[in-house]
């Protein structure tokens, strides 16, 4: 029935069984599918084999993201909307681009026109590297305010309405109104008639009978008005994990408590106000410090006044891991301390010297697991990291080449961009880099050993071991010829360039191979003759088609002469790649719609390479890589994706301080910085929650590794500030009873058989103290070097199946 359910839990196997009740319980029509917003595919993948599981089959389910169902329901209230929005970002960047030099002139500018001044833009073009930077640096600036309005139309709706009835005067809203000139339509306009016509005469027939939000940890105003106003009419269903089973809608942590304590007592002009007085509530000191972000988003629920269904799952204390979790559950403070037993290792904090230290000793650490355990399955293992690009490859050194294969682990790498994972991309996005360079010799052979390009152009092993002689016997260096040269400002020399060797090449299997012959003062190079013509001849054909797209790229062209610019390079240089026909249509798409920029934003410009390259860039790095998650093996994946899903063991690699949370980068003219809301954004308050989320989801094993030791240096780096808030919350309410020394972690003892280096940091079983510490128990630094003794000890650890 329509209405607003909100359902939570702190564990998300019973939102699971909650919602395959509902659905039990209250059967759609038989054509009907079911709608699960989702925020990620991982949730996706997870959330299908569960209800596989409960309900024998998960069929005619359709797992939409929040946007994309939002464009679904605009497109049905509302006639006549376009498939794309004539502001979608990526349009936008380009309708700024050509209306914002002739805006610059306005006095109301004079902030951006100082932006330009202190970027090297003066607005007048000298000559062509001027005016290629100048390019350049509108197209960079374009973009940011695209993706500034953008931010708006979702945290600002209202905002940008009052703009484009004339209020306020400043530079965005005089932008803002040069864009949506003629009435056009966005975001923010689309919500406004939405809910207009929701709350008069409105067919609901028109609308699905029920939709569910599953695990979103947060989602904007926005969003939740549109949900909340379609509640009247529909059946809207939350399934919220929840920490705590307490109410902590209005719970703050101590630095909260902090600013708050000090704009009340300057308000009231009182000096030594306590929290007492004001009558804050801090509760459990790592949800308020970790949860800010899903508090928001459950507070902003609770005001629409939904019916609740809380299912908190109390968790029995037999690990130090589960005992933080029932803290958080029953919402307790410090006032209260624990005991851990001395062999517990169900939270882990390993520091190396560097992520492929990390990566080994995880894997170390994962066979441990594995022989501990012998039920435990690779997919009972997820490990995130922060970058998973910096990490992919070390991966796939340690997992994917292990010494014995009884021990290889089974893998996947899941969120890789598709710039990474895309060889056709990556290869592409280096022709043109190539093409626009002083054409080294490295370069050109690290394109020439491609395998799509030797395809194309038949080159074989043989032929490029060949070609690659020819290249380095010959004193090929740099440059295409003595002009390229020049352009450089360079005395026109022909020696050393390509010109010069290929000519040699052509000589030589032209003339006599004696070495006593010259045409035009040219040398022949000796030792080709014969059948190796073809091999020559196929170096001549990729080497004038690179020289033929260098030519192009020199050029300033409009959208639509890019377009089929790089469409004909492009399969002048993939045309033999079969098997992969997937990713070329998806690249031939990007180029296509090159051309599409232009008739959609009628931005007619010549534009350099340099700013095409920019949006390649940008638009490879959306391309789809193949999925990973829950494949059956060890998942290794971004923090995002799974960081709610339940698993046994939960591994985070790379929570360097310098890394983890995110620092927002602001610019001065972001308004929602300078004005900000409960419900906005923030990367810190995300990562926060995101990394609360994580513990939470660990059953059996949370691991934390981290760059702890500068391997130049040998000097101490620290983990991120939430990993310290864990140990400082953990050393207060945890402790070991016993009277043995302990290990000091940042007071290292160095004995006098050990080198410096190889001891600093890393001595477990040397350092000494007086007490016990749960942080002792927890941390483990570890040795440079995989071959250190101690990793072949008794030490448990220290651990290696080498």
């Amino acid at each position: 029935m329509p209405g607003t359910n909100l359902y939570t839990s702190n564990r998300m196997e019973v939102l699971v069984s909650l919602l395959s009740s509902t659905i039990v319980q209250n059967p759609l029509p038989f054509f009907e599918e079911e709608i699960v917003l989702i925020q990620n595919r991982g949730m996706q993948r997870w959330l299908s084999m569960e209800i596989s599981k409960k309900l024998g089959v998960c069929l005619n389910f359709r797992f939409p993201f929040p946007n994309a169902f939002i464009q679904e329901i605009f497109s049905k209230v509302i006639p006549d909307i376009p498939d794309r929005l004539p502001l979608d970002p990526e349009f936008m960047v380009w309708k700024i681009a050509g209306i914002l030099p002739g805006l610059l002139s306005k006095p109301s500018f004079k902030e951006v026109r100082s932006y330009f001044k202190t970027h090297g833009f003066t607005g007048v073009s000298s000559d062509k590297d001027s005016e290629k930077l100048q390019s350049i640096k509108i197209f960079q600036f374009a973009k940011k305010i695209a993706d500034q309005f953008d931010h708006y139309t979702i945290y600002r709706p209202e905002m940008l309405l009052n703009w484009e009835q004339g209020r306020d005067e400043h530079w965005q809203a005089e932008l803002w109104r040069n864009l949506t000139a003629g009435s056009t339509l966005h975001m923010a306009k689309l919500r406004k008639q939405l809910l207009e016509t929701v709350s008069a005469d409105f067919n609901s027939d028109i609308m699905p009978t029920r939709i569910t939000i599953f695990g979103i940890s947060a989602l904007p105003p926005f969003y939740t008005s549109i949900f909340i106003a379609l509640s009247k009419f529909i059946e809207v269903n939350f399934f919220i994990l929840n920490p705590s089973a307490e109410y902590w809608d209005d719970i703050l942590s101590e630095k909260e408590i902090q600013v708050f304590l000090r704009k009340q007592a300057k308000k009231k002009r009182v000096s030594n106000l306590s929290v007492n007085d004001l009558h804050l509530e801090q509760g459990n000191p790592l949800l308020a410090s970790m949860g800010r972000y899903g508090r928001d988003f459950l507070s902003l629920l609770h005001e629409f006044s939904p019916e609740e269904y809380s299912y908190p799952i109390e968790i029995e204390s037999e690990t130090l891991l589960s005992s933080l979790h029932s803290r958080i559950l029953r919402f307790d403070q410090n006032d209260t301390v624990s005991t851990v037993e001395k062999e517990d290792r169900s939270i882990q904090i390993h520091s190396c010297h560097n992520p492929m230290r990390e990566v080994e000793i995880l894997h170390d650490n994962i066979l441990g697991f594995f022989q501990k355990t012998p039920h435990l399955q690779p997919s009972d293992i997820v490990v995130m990291t922060p970058d998973i690009e910096k990490y992919a490859p070390y991966i796939h050194a340690v997992f994917g080449c292990p010494e014995d294969n009884e021990i290889k682990i089974p893998y996947s790498i899941a969120d890789r961009t598709g710039g990474s994972t895309n060889n056709f991309a990556s290869v592409f996005m280096s022709l043109l880099e190539v093409a626009t360079s002083r054409y080294t010799i490295t370069a050109i052979l690290d394109i020439l050993q491609n395998d799509e390009i030797r395809k194309t152009f038949q080159i074989t092993d043989d032929d490029f071991k060949l070609l690659r002689s020819w290249i380095q016997n010959t004193g090929i260096r740099w440059g295409i010829d003595q002009t390229s040269r020049e352009l450089l400002n360079l005395p026109p020399s022909v020696e050393n360039t390509w010109k010069a060797g290929i000519e040699s090449l052509l000589l030589g299997y032209a003339l006599p191979s004696e070495g006593t012959h010259s045409f035009h003062d040219i040398a022949g190079f000796d030792h080709l003759e014969g059948s190796q013509g073809e091999t020559l001849g196929k170096l001549l054909d990729f080497f004038t088609t690179l020289v033929e797209l260098t030519k192009k790229c020199e050029q300033n062209f409009s959208l639509k002469e890019w377009s089929e610019v790089l469409l004909h390079f492009f399969d002048r240089f993939f045309n033999n790649s079969s098997g992969s026909e997937q990713e070329l249509i998806n690249i031939r798409s990007i180029l296509i719609d090159i051309s599409e920029l232009q008739k959609e934003t009628l931005f007619s410009e010549p534009v350099p390479l340099e700013v095409i390259k920019l949006f390649l860039q940008s638009k490879f790095s959306t391309l789809l890589s193949k999925p990973g998650f829950i494949t059956g093996a060890v998942t290794f994946c971004a923090m995002l994706p799974m960081r709610s899903i339940p698993f046994k063991i939960v591994c985070i690699l790379g929570l360097n301080n310098d890394s983890y949370p995110r620092k927002s980068t602001n610019s001065s003219w972001d308004l929602i910085t300078a004005n900000p809301q409960k419900g906005d954004r923030s990367l810190e308050l995300e990562d926060r929650y995101l990394f609360l989320e994580a513990l939470l989801s660990a059953r059996e094993i949370f691991y934390i590794s981290y760059t702890g030791i500068n391997s130049n240096k040998n000097s101490v780096q620290y983990p991120s500030v939430l990993v310290e808030e864990l140990l400082d919350y953990i050393d207060k309410t945890f402790y070991i009873e016993s009277d043995s020394t302990y290990v000091d972690t940042l007071q290292p003892v160095v004995s006098d058989t050990e080198s410096t280096s190889e001891s600093a940091l890393s001595q477990n079983d040397t350092l000494i103290a007086t007490g016990s510490s749960v942080r002792d128990l927890i941390i483990t630094n570890h040795y440079l070097h995989a071959f250190n003794h101690q990793y072949y000890s008794a030490n448990e650890r220290y651990i290696s199946f080498s």
